[in-house]
């Protein structure tokens, strides 16, 4: 992640985002949600990671120092219902 692409996102849905991240209630539910999901599975660039788990899981970078990324479990072909496991990354 040394070229990292800063989406480019309106200050009030940066917002969400950033209470997402960070674990916050926040009013993104639904099909916004959906489309975070999409936007980061689209937009986002693959992480680096020694643990299993996390590499290859796709991040955006909202600034830049902080980012954030879902990982996905389904049982179905819909996206409902499934657990949505929230990464958020900072720079130090």
């Amino acid at each position: 992640m040394k070229n990292q692409q800063i989406i480019n996102i309106k200050p009030i849905h940066r917002i969400g985002i950033e209470q997402i991240a960070k674990g916050y209630p926040t009013n993104i539910v639904g099909s916004k949600l959906i489309a975070l999901y999409n936007l980061i599975q689209k937009k986002g660039e693959p992480m680096v990671s020694e643990d299993k788990r996390y590499n290859g899981v796709k991040v955006i970078w909202y600034s830049k120092t902080d980012g954030v990324g879902f990982i996905r479990q389904s049982t179905g072909k819909s996206f409902f219902p499934c657990v949505l496991r929230t990464i958020q990354i900072t720079k130090l």
